[in-house]
């Protein structure tokens, strides 16, 4: 039975489940190696690897020089961090996934029984999934907060069965449960986020704005202390926000990419080379985008992805892994949905 706040997820477009798809549970698919740029004399600022985590088919993660040894496992999500990587695996015979955290030469945590993804904060070193514990009455969830320089765990909150975790900043947690939005950091309590509609959903956040998208796929930023509306965004289909805080990117309708400032909601349309399908920000506020032929299965050669800098052109790099977007900007919600 579908859990009625997640159907408003589903709901905010095919692409970002397409997306999620291609980044989650698809991502490893039958590619061939883990290098990710066929050229060796290419600069390192067009190295796939420095800017997204990729996988290749045994599971094996590279990200910024790191290499997490993959032995076949399922790796469905990875969230970065300034702390270590956040793996979300599925195991073969469990409908719950589980989540390790890595920083790039060991595993300093793994837990079980997980609810869709973990999600992180890539300028950050907290992270946060839904934990479920099954008994013979039934169920509890909770969300479970971790520190990922560490693996230890910062902090628990109970949640009803329809809550997700929808993104990770700082040291807060935002948290739907379809019905309202919540900030929590964890020791403390949750707080609601009474300035978001009810039929809204938090796709991110920053110290000073609140970031929420409706089922018709427009975006609205609001400013975090007055509430006040600073602009909305028609057709976004997925979001990130960069370290700093003062930028949003996504892709738009039509294979467009938007980058927006937060400041001001004025917005301009990012020149690629490749029909986008998902946006996200790499080193340097580099804009990466995925190119939509990779989510329609034509990936023979490789999977075509765009870096392109704040104030240059795009350049196109092929990358025979599969990119992981980070999961702090691939629609997210939906593949905790999945």
């Amino acid at each position: 039975m579908e859990r009625a706040g997640l159907s408003r997820v589903g709901r905010l477009s095919l692409l970002a489940a397409v997306a999620a798809t291609i980044a989650g549970v698809a991502a490893v698919t039958a590619v061939v190696a883990a290098q990710d740029d066929a050229d060796p004399s290419s600069p390192r600022a067009n190295v796939l690897s420095d800017h997204v985590p990729v996988v290749d088919h045994t599971g094996t993660v590279t990200y910024r020089g790191d290499v997490v040894p993959g032995a076949e496992r399922t790796v469905v999500s990875v969230g970065t961090s300034t702390g270590g990587l956040v793996l979300t695996i599925a195991p073969e015979d469990d409908d719950l996934h589980a989540v390790a955290i890595h920083d790039g030469s060991d595993e300093l945590a793994a837990y079980d029984d997980v609810r869709g993804i973990a999600l992180s904060d890539p300028g950050g070193t907290v992270a946060a999934w839904v934990e479920v514990e099954e008994s013979g009455t039934g169920s509890t969830d909770t969300v479970v907060a971790v520190d990922t320089s560490t693996g230890e765990e910062l902090g628990r909150l109970p949640v009803s069965g329809y809550a997700n975790v929808t993104a990770v900043r700082g040291d807060e947690v935002a948290i739907t449960d379809g019905g309202s939005s919540r900030l929590w950091t964890p020791g403390g309590s949750a707080r609601r986020v009474r300035f978001v509609p009810e039929d809204h959903l938090v796709v991110g956040f920053t110290d000073t704005r609140v970031i929420a998208a409706d089922s018709d796929m427009a975006t609205t930023v609001y400013g975090r202390s007055t509430g006040a509306e600073i602009a909305t965004i028609a057709d976004l289909t997925q979001w990130d926000t960069n370290v700093a805080g003062d930028l949003l990117v996504g892709a738009a309708g039509e294979g467009d990419v938007r980058q927006v400032e937060l400041a001001t909601g004025t917005s301009r349309l990012v020149d690629t080379t490749v029909e986008a399908g998902v946006a996200t920000f790499g080193e340097d506020d580099a804009v990466v985008v995925l190119g939509i032929d990779a989510f329609e299965g034509d990936d023979a050669g490789g999977i075509t992805v765009d870096i392109c800098p704040q104030g240059g052109e795009c350049r196109s790099v092929t990358s025979p892994s599969v990119p992981l977007i980070p999961n702090d900007a691939v629609g997210q919600l939906v593949s905790q949905s999945a």
